[in-house]
């Protein structure tokens, strides 16, 4: 799992052997003390010191008490991964954590990042896990966070909370203490099997924690390696008699050949484990026996080769796809060197009937605690919005919830937002050439769509203002922003025309255009049709891609019929499909603690967006795609529609007490256009100008003067990429309770009035 992450960030690994105890301390330090003088030292040491991914084996105390000699006298961090920490089930006491030796061995602390996991030991469904180590990298961490994501699913949190303050910390134990029993039963019994059938034919040891055996399979030596390869072995002959292992190839940075096999001993039923061993067994002997075969016929010579215009109508439906090749053009560096998954990509094979999988590291689930969620559910439908049904979530839902699935989303769920994207944009994902992925909340999606796309230094362009959100990501790509002006009808084509037309010829072009085209976020606008045609017709003749960032979209409560998305307009509109990356949200319309939302776009985009999500969490958490499923399949899609009519009503009303508290306070004080969808106001205050902009500057009247009079706004400098002096403010009218509207203007004004004052008084002096 972390072999695809070295090969993204581009760095420089060294391997330190292992054996049946762990980490060999003194090959770590042979290494380090005979390290290039010219060369600087390792920064870090990763290790899972508990039943280690994939050797099952468990370090001892004494090497770690060496590596964290080595760790303080050549100072390098250690990177504890730790998910298999309270499964052990060793008959000796278990060894201290690197995290609490190096508080107990005299010496410096802060070398150990410790990162614990509650997928092993609760649910891994649930993608929970918790890291501890020194504040500045913790803060560091959460920096990337608020940038990727925002924040961790509140609902998983939330659930995992109630159970374990339900058990406390004895309660905890206990049921630790049932998953050693647990899963030392079914290392006894595997390793049983292992004896009965591969004696002679493989070599073990007996791991004392964690889910995994690892052994050396007896087959002939290879071209340039001393021992067989287990490659063709597995991922060929094993998998056609269906069961499902993996390699030692896939373990190793480079890839090298290995003899080496990873079985795990967690999810597939005991009774299957005789089973699963014979055939491993027969098809061992069939290798080498075939091998044997073509040494004394002489037959082996080398080394086996690696296993148009804008009007508007829908008469003519538009079918023209661009190839999968077209993309390589917008893939980063970093998509095309973050590698795929090779255990994501066995998750399939496994659901085949029959198949004996051993191949993955999914705990099992009798272990899991939970056995059912009950959801008390509204009516979605106005009149009836204060009565409410249940819903259970349970059998296969809750199977499938709790424990790893498909990286782009449970399929079921995935399913039903096709379904969604045919009924509002009348898309149909399986003749079109994209697909749908579930994400961590929009935020999350749009930090791996940027970072598959962007490489330092390419160019793009983006509407301004713009979504805060988005500015740290530009930042940390290194790319290069071109601002396109918006005003009340969104984007003005114009003017991205204007910037395309007069593109320098020696710079690429750029590569994308992000937009939020309803109810933007800040500026509250939704931009018309015929901006919307002639921004797709720009997309087309110069070739970028239009992200369309859209989690107002359901909250839409204008008079006027809601525009198409471009999601719909480039299929509707005679011309190339494949140039829009749709985004879509839950947090506005459901939860925005869930952190639930999904991209629609063009499959290489999407195939590559899902190999980071492999790369940095696996998938999204089964819980919150269960909950929201459950809620939204027994609402069914009119329900949900009745539910976004609630939704306009909600928001119209508030929209319009907002904004007469506005008319009351700010007349001739600031000035606004009022919006038809999302959760905010744009307003320009009425402040002289000040040096080197034409007009004033609002981030000392919201950040100072309006917070010491306890309202809370967020000044227009947060939403420029340069963070440039503006006079406007984003207010939100959604979270505030509707009797403070009118005192929050009324503070706001006099704020605005004093500020007034003060300047005029200085300019007279």
């Amino acid at each position: 799992g972390v072999i695809p992450i070295f090969h993204l960030l581009k760095c420089h690994t060294t391997e330190v052997a292992t054996d049946p105890d762990g980490i060999v301390a003194d090959d770590l330090e042979r290494i380090l003390r005979n390290w290039p003088r010219d060369t600087p030292r390792p920064k870090l040491l990763y290790t899972v010191p508990y039943g280690c991914n994939p050797t099952g084996a468990s370090a001892t105390l004494e090497r770690r008490l060496k590596v964290l000699h080595l760790a303080r006298e050549f100072e390098f961090l250690i990177f504890e991964d730790d998910p298999y920490f309270y499964l052990y089930f060793g008959d000796v006491p278990r060894s201290p954590s690197y995290f609490q030796l190096e508080k107990e061995i005299p010496g410096t602390l802060g070398h150990v990042m410790r990162f614990d996991s509650f997928s092993k030991v609760l649910s891994s469904g649930m993608r929970i896990g918790f890291v501890s180590g020194p504040n500045p990298i913790i803060t560091a961490m959460n920096r990337f966070t608020s940038s990727s994501m925002l924040q961790p699913p509140g609902l998983t949190q939330a659930v995992t909370y109630s159970l374990l303050s339900h058990w406390g910390y004895e309660g905890f134990q206990q049921h630790v203490d049932y998953l050693a029993s647990v899963y030392r039963r079914k290392r006894d019994l595997f390793v049983a099997a292992m004896q009965m059938h591969l004696t002679g034919l493989a070599e073990w040891s007996i791991p004392e924690a964690g889910l995994f055996v690892w052994f050396k399979v007896f087959l002939p030596p290879v071209p340039g390696s001393q021992e067989g390869d287990s490659e063709d072995l597995i991922v060929r002959r094993a998998l056609k008699e269906k069961v499902l292992a993996l390699p030692g190839t896939a373990f190793f940075t480079n890839g090298r050949t290995s003899a080496y096999v990873r079985a795990s001993f967690s999810m597939l039923p005991e009774e299957h484990f005789n089973e699963a061993m014979r055939r491993l067994a027969a098809v061992i002997r069939e290798a080498r026996e075939e091998t044997e075969t073509k040494i004394f016929n002489g037959r082996i010579a080398g080394a086996l080769s690696s296993s148009g215009g804008l009007g508007y109508s829908t008469s003519n439906a538009n079918k023209r796809m661009f190839p999968p090749s077209y993309y390589d053009r917008y893939l980063s560096d970093k998509a095309q060197r973050c590698l795929p998954c090779p255990i994501r990509n066995l998750i399939g094979p496994s659901r085949i009937p029959g198949m004996l999988s051993l191949f993955s590291g999914s705990p099992a689930p009798e272990t899991f605690p939970y056995r059912a969620l009950t959801l008390t559910i509204s009516y979605p439908d106005t009149p009836n919005r204060d009565k409410s049904s249940r819903v259970e979530l349970d059998g296969d839902l809750l199977g499938e919830a709790l424990q790893y699935s498909d990286t782009g989303g449970m399929r079921r769920f995935v399913d039903w937002l096709y379904g969604l994207q045919e009924r509002y944009h009348q898309r149909r994902h399986d003749e079109e050439g994209w697909s749908s992925s579930v994400g961590c909340g929009g935020q999350d999606l749009l930090f791996k769509a940027f970072t598959c796309l962007l490489d330092e230094g390419d160019s793009i362009l983006v509407e301004s203002p713009v979504y805060a959100g988005v500015i740290p990501i530009f930042h940390l790509l290194k790319c290069h922003t071109t601002e396109v002006s918006t005003d009340p009808n969104g984007i003005v084509a114009d003017d991205l025309e204007r910037i395309l037309r007069n593109w320098p010829r020696d710079t690429p072009r750029p590569k994308l255009l992000y937009t939020v085209p309803y109810g933007c976020n800040p500026t509250g606008a939704s931009a018309t049709l015929e901006r919307r045609l002639k921004v797709l017709n720009l997309a087309r003749e110069f070739e970028f891609l239009i992200f369309e960032d859209d989690p107002y979209f359901y909250l839409y409560f204008g008079n006027a019929p809601r525009s198409p998305s471009y999601f719909q307009l480039e299929k509707e509109i005679p011309g190339t499909i494949g140039h829009v990356m749709r985004f879509d949200s839950f947090s506005k319309v459901l939860s925005s603690g869930m952190r639930i939302a999904f991209v629609s776009g063009p499959n290489p985009i999407i195939t590559a967006m899902n190999r980071f999500t492999a790369s940095s969490m696996l998938q999204p958490p089964g819980l919150t795609q269960a909950v929201t499923y459950s809620l939204l399949a027994h609402w069914g899609y009119e329900g949900f529609q009745q539910h976004i009519d609630y939704l306009g009503s909600v928001y119209r009303r508030k929209r319009d007490l907002f904004v007469a508290a506005m008319q009351m306070h700010l007349t001739g004080l600031a000035e606004w256009s009022i919006p038809e969808a999302g959760l905010f106001v744009w307003f320009k205050v009425f402040l002289p100008p000040v040096p080197g902009s034409p007009e004033g500057d609002s981030e000392d009247l919201i950040v100072r003067r309006a917070f010491k009079e306890k309202v809370l706004a967020l000044p227009g400098t947060a939403f420029f990429t340069n963070g440039r002096t503006s006079a406007y403010v984003r207010a939100s009218f959604s979270m505030l309770p509707e009797e403070h509207f009118n005192e929050a203007m009324r503070r706001l004004a006099a704020v605005i009035k004093e500020a007034r004052e003060e300047t005029e008084t200085q300019a007279r002096l």
